[in-house]
């Protein structure tokens, strides 16, 4: 009895280090420079697809594993749901590991007000690291839950043939030398790739015909792994009726991401949408990946500059002591203020998190941002709202990320941002990475609210 407090303290340090309110692992004995992928899990097989609102957090998706201590894990989920009801219904998504909720929360309103002008179905992305300090099974779940003021009310989970979510975990492990990592069949980081310059600067105006955004090329090996990460934006064309925004991330023109779709309508004007994959090679060849749009109307829409981009993170299993490829330095959580804030609009570019960082040239660094946007109750018209990553060296702005940029309205009320940036440092030293936020609306200056504690970045370090 005596020893309860002790284990209920360790247990609050375990969480609050997971969820960035401490420092990382990475000058504990047990991380090394070469802490290599190991496995790469994916579940994309729902659970439930039927939900009923104001009910408990429900389990969509989930992944068992055994880990080491030391380990990382670096954890990333998509769902879409789906309001067949002309009542509002809030969706919420976050990241739960052995029941512990980690990461941060996903929100935002599923609206069937007006046919084709509304969020009829939605899709929701949350992101984690988590560092591993037991060696015991873990369990991760991609957890849903809906809230509405009327009871009783129904919201689907869309499925179709398990084609639209997923829960995706990269596990690393570190390793005392480059030769335990070849001996255990680990995997270092060869390179990467990104498209960001669109291709394309309209889509949809044939119902059902892709049109490729962004495409990068990389010559495989069998076995290696390729981990991907899309963004679109699509923008509401001055037609009679909105269309909808199709996303998927493709191989050689076959698909290979789970579906990302939303409305666009007048009344929300660009919708921001992503996806994520990963493929490991069968032979060695040569390969276009690309990331593209559709519509269902023939409606079609037109393509926001700035507004996407695709990652690929070429992986390589480690032989002959390869020199070239960069191994998981450290996964990195920071928190934003875990209150409430004001973001004003037409105030410019307000800092959401800023945080500095040692880098060396050559290290790699993937940065993930995640902003919690809620509507002011006294302000009914939208509210162009958007989020950014800036990399800063020495006063300089030397890395930015694509933008994050949607309206709030009054029937979404919450509205996520999130962003992806990739930066190969040409010099070393200190770093600031800042998430920031910015909110636009002409002849107004209406006041939302950044929500305390759903602010991230997540740092993946490779050197």
């Amino acid at each position: 009895m005596h020893n309860t407090p002790i284990k209920l303290l360790i247990i609050l340090l375990v969480i609050m280090h997971n969820n960035g309110y401490l420092p990382s692992n990475k000058n504990q004995s047990t991380f090394t420079n070469t802490t290599a992928l190991i496995k790469i899990y994916e579940d994309k097989t729902l659970a439930t697809s039927l939900v009923t609102v104001n009910e408990p957090w429900i389990t969509l998706y989930s992944i068992t594993l055994s880990g080491n201590i030391g380990d990382l894990l670096r954890i990333r989920g998509q769902m879409e749901m789906t309001n067949e009801n002309k009542k509002v219904i809030r969706g919420h998504s976050r990241i739960a590991i052995n029941g512990q909720e980690f990461g941060t929360r996903c929100s935002q309103n599923c609206v069937y007000i007006a046919p084709n002008d509304d969020s009829h179905h939605v899709p929701l992305w949350v992101d984690a690291g988590f560092n591993i300090m037991e060696n015991i099974k873990y369990t991760i779940e991609l957890q849903f839950k809906a809230t509405s003021t009327k009871n009783k009310l129904k919201l689907n989970i869309e499925n179709r043939n398990n084609n639209y979510g997923h829960l995706i975990v990269e596990h690393f492990r570190p390793y005392a030398s480059i030769n335990e990592v070849k001996d255990n069949g680990g995997y270092g980081l060869l390179n990467y790739a990104i498209d960001d310059k669109e291709q394309s600067t309209t889509f949809g105006a044939i119902a059902g015909e892709r049109s490729t955004i962004y495409e990068v090329k990389l010559l495989t090996k069998k076995d290696d792994i390729v981990r991907l990460f899309g963004q679109t934006t699509s923008k509401y064309l001055e037609k009679p009726r909105a269309d909808m925004h199709g996303h998927g991330i493709y191989l050689n023109n076959i698909r290979i991401s789970q579906w990302s779709t939303e409305n666009t309508p007048w009344s929300i004007q660009t919708v921001p949408l992503y996806s994520d994959a990963f493929i490991v090679a069968n032979s060695s060849l040569s390969n276009i990946f690309s990331v593209k749009m559709h519509g269902i109307m023939g409606n079609g829409g037109d393509y926001v500059f700035d507004g996407g981009h695709l990652i690929a993170l070429h992986f390589r299993k480690q032989s002959n002591n390869d020199s070239r490829l960069k191994y998981l330095y450290d996964i990195k959580t920071i928190k934003g203020s875990r209150v409430d804030e004001e973001l004003i609009s037409n105030s410019g570019w307000i800092d959401i998190i800023s945080h500095q960082c040692d880098f060396l040239v050559n290290d790699l660094i993937k940065i993930n941002g995640f902003i919690q946007l809620e509507e002011s109750p006294k302000f009914k018209l939208g509210v162009n709202c958007s989020a950014e990553i800036l990399l800063i060296k020495s006063g300089k702005i030397v890395g930015r990320s694509s933008l994050s940029q949607k309206y709030m309205t009054k029937y979404l009320e919450h509205l996520p941002l999130y962003v992806d940036h990739i930066h190969e440092i040409k010099e070393s030293g200190v770093y600031n990475i800042i998430l920031r936020a910015m909110c636009l609306r002409r002849e107004s200056d209406p006041v939302l609210s950044i929500l305390g504690g759903r602010s991230q970045i997540i740092i993946d370090h490779y050197r």
